[in-house]
């Protein structure tokens, strides 16, 4: 957990920012002021023509003044992202995350998008907390771009084999992560858009028009030949008005489908891509990137602020004021056509600059991990073993010690910790292949494919019962005959059906997973799959107080089977049964 050192110093510029802003309010109020008291003068008193000119004066000052200023209005907003960020990271340390006041996405439509994608990330959504209220993503991302997001909720799903796991360390062992985050946070969501459409979007073009733009020259022309002649007195100065509502009409024929999109929502978005890109150029970051330097983003900004400008005027065209003024004159529509597609990014150039910003977003993210909690880089093994390995959904998790040597049974009484220590093995599993940083004191794994049955539910619509539900996501464990290593997680394995058959079962599975070289670690109440001779036990255990009246649990590994069971302990303490039944 890093502690940070440049609080306080980020606090002192706030409060000099905030001096300054005061400063510069009161200067654009008087400013403000003696204009529209000159202006009164004007039309109330003598000496017109010097109230006139004092007046714009002071209304050219107050113009002239905006784009000195209003830097003081953008480093507001970036220092008051810094205070969030601190904030963010005081709540993930302190167990107290509050998406009313902070910024904690929870992803919920990933889970949707994901699932439909294969049955196995179907199931893995199911039972490990990956999207949604205290999830892995709503603890970890700083992603807030369309890229972004899509790529922290990838890496959490299906892994990055590119990840320099070094890089992420450290980031979030210096305020780095702090001021990157706070730049990056210039970025706003933009809702209801995937990451394709958003890119396609950008790099959007008008439809091509060549014949409309033969008719557009010559109501130039005939607009340049009308004025020349009313100029002459050749014909009535009343004349001028023919070749305004001809462009007028004919700019009607300029219709496309770019001009009813969310134009707004597309300008703000790229609006603050520009703050983001202008942010980043101030920072030292190239340890990240070789070509993360200054010139980089310049040049990057300027390609920003071309497209920006683009969609700026295409925002501001649709005012139907703009409209009949710009249309009627000089036949905007399809001279704005004609050099938005010949000014537009390229795809390759808008996605260079949007993968720049996912990027970091995405090494942010994860060094979150290194700033909040404790943490290890996962190694590359043949096995799986870990050391103190915690869950940080958990507050307070205890910590526990695992080596994996072969199949593995795991008993205990309800409430013990079993559930909760397949799921925190899941969890940790998913960060190690998204970034190699997970939270224990050690860690190792292959690269697992991990498959899980933790959570079943039946589905009374589609005539599914909770067993039925659970075959399926076991069969799609053992059908997967690629040769990448697996880990399964089974949770209470075979709970919905009699002991008979659950226990059968139970063993031919097992058997099924050490044909085909599956590593496993399976929850049971039934001590009859203690006994299987190619697996190994371990359990976690309960101690009764006050002469067995109260109950406590310490949530540690223990190796051997369980000794003891709580169900009855349980159902007397409810009132259930009768300690004499």
């Amino acid at each position: 957990m890093y502690n940070f050192k440049k609080e306080e110093f980020y606090k002192e510029e706030t409060l000099k920012n905030k001096k300054i802003l005061n400063v510069v309010s009161l200067i654009r109020t008087i400013l403000i002021l003696a204009f529209l008291v000159f202006i009164i003068c004007y039309f109330t008193l003598d000496y017109k023509l010097l109230y006139l000119i004092t007046s714009l004066i002071f209304l050219i000052l107050f113009f002239v003044s905006v784009p000195f200023t209003n830097k003081y209005y953008i480093n507001k907003r970036y220092l008051e992202q810094i205070k969030d960020s601190y904030d963010r990271h005081y709540a993930r340390r302190n167990n107290k995350i509050n998406n009313n006041k902070n910024f904690f996405d929870k992803g919920n439509e990933f889970k949707k998008e994901f699932s439909k994608l294969s049955l196995r990330d179907k199931y893995l959504l199911e039972d490990i907390d990956v999207f949604g209220k205290n999830s892995l993503y709503e603890h970890l991302s700083s992603a807030r771009s369309v890229l972004g997001r899509k790529k922290v909720a990838d890496a959490l799903c299906h892994g990055n084999s590119e990840v320099d796991p070094k890089i992420i360390e450290q980031i979030g062992n210096s305020d780095d992560i702090v001021s990157l985050e706070a730049s990056l946070g210039f970025t706003k969501i933009v809702n209801n858009m995937s990451d394709k459409d958003y890119i396609a979007t950008l790099c959007s073009k008008f439809r091509e028009k060549k014949n409309l733009n033969i008719g557009l020259i010559i109501c130039y022309i005939i607009e340049i030949v009308v004025i020349i002649l009313a100029c002459l007195k050749v014909i009535p100065v009343i004349s001028i008005l023919i070749p305004l509502i001809l462009n007028l009409y004919y700019q009607t024929f300029y219709r496309d489908e770019l001009n009813l999109m969310n134009i707004t929502d597309i300008y703000k978005s790229l609006e603050d891509t520009k703050y983001v890109i202008s942010s980043l150029a101030k920072l030292d970051i190239n340890y990240i990137n070789q070509k993360y330097n200054k010139d980089y983003f310049l040049k990057q900004l300027k390609s920003i602020k071309r497209l920006t400008n683009l969609w700026q005027v295409l925002a501001f065209k649709n005012n139907l004021i703009f409209k009949i003024i710009f249309n009627s004159i000089i036949g905007f529509e399809g001279l704005y056509q004609f050099l938005f597609n010949k000014l537009q990014l390229k795809e390759e150039e808008v996605k260079e600059i949007l993968t720049d910003i996912a990027d970091l977003e995405y090494y942010v993210s994860f060094a979150n991990i290194v700033s909040d909690y404790e943490y290890t880089i996962a190694r590359n093994s043949t096995k799986l073993e870990f050391k103190d390995l915690t869950n940080i959904l958990i507050p307070n998790c205890v910590a526990n010690d695992f080596s994996y040597t072969k199949g593995t049974i795991i008993t205990g009484s309800n409430m013990s910790g079993k559930t909760t220590f397949l799921r925190t093995i899941g969890e940790n599993i998913l960060l190690s292949n998204a970034c190699r940083i997970v939270t224990a004191k050690d860690f190792s794994a292959p690269n697992y494919i991990l498959y899980t049955a933790l959570r079943i539910k039946d589905d009374l619509s589609l005539g599914v019962s909770s067993f039925y539900a659970e075959i399926e996501k076991i069969k799609e464990m053992i059908e997967d005959n690629n040769e990448e290593k697996k880990l399964c997680l089974i949770d209470e394995i075979f709970k919905g059906t009699n002991t008979l058959d659950r226990v059968y079962g139970a063993k031919m599975l097992i058997k099924k997973l050490e044909e085909l070289n599956y590593d496993f670690i399976i929850s049971t109440h039934d001590f009859e799959l203690c006994e299987i001779n190619t697996i190994i036990n371990y359990h976690f255990a309960e101690t009764y107080l006050n002469e067995y009246k109260d109950i406590t649990f310490d949530y540690k590994l223990k190796e051997g089977k369980s000794k003891s069971t709580n169900a009855i302990f349980l159902l007397k303490r409810s009132g259930i049964i009768n300690d004499g039944d």
